[in-house]
């Protein structure tokens, strides 16, 4: 159930596992998007490609997180929602911001698909802020990643409040 938020900001959170070694050996992607703190949306499916870092692999969630982000902002226009700030995309990789926020070559990142540099673009327009955040405190590691029931608990904890 949605609680009144105090804000109407958008944040964005993507993460990303490194390539399991089955078959498909493709990275999980995991995004989460919240309005004034309340979630209202998250994903977490393969991605298509297989990366071949772990810098790419996050580097890719955070393209599917720009796109959220561009898809909601559309969406919450058209209905009239007021928004005061550039919408957020939180990431706990450093490699993946940074090439986020440059267009200069990079000899190990030239071998990325054009199409997973939209999230450039939404940054130069001033339409996205890439923001570092702590592996601690991403909560996309429960949609990326085994982890524990207590885990999983403790941020149902923090999203999941009753109204009162």
């Amino acid at each position: 159930m949605l609680r009144k938020p105090g804000n109407l900001d958008l944040k964005i959170f993507s993460d990303a596992s490194y390539g399991d070694k089955g078959e498909t050996s493709r990275s999980q992607t995991g995004v989460l998007t919240t309005l004034g703190e309340q979630p209202i949306g998250w994903y977490s499916r393969r991605q298509d490609v297989v990366a071949l870092s772990i810098t790419e692999a996050k580097y890719i969630a955070n393209c599917e997180g720009a796109k959220d982000s561009s898809w909601t902002s559309q969406f919450l226009a058209e209905l009239k929602v007021p928004s005061e700030r550039t919408p957020e995309l939180w990431t706990d990789s450093e490699g993946a911001a940074y090439l986020s926020l440059t267009t200069k070559f990079l000899r190990w990142s030239h071998h990325i698909e054009h199409r997973f540099h939209y999230i450039r673009q939404e940054v130069a327009k001033n339409k996205l802020v890439v923001k570092a955040i702590t592996e601690k405190d991403n909560p996309l590691d429960i949609l990326t990643k085994i982890t524990s029931m207590s885990t999983v608990n403790a941020w149902k904890r923090r999203w999941i409040k009753p109204i009162g």
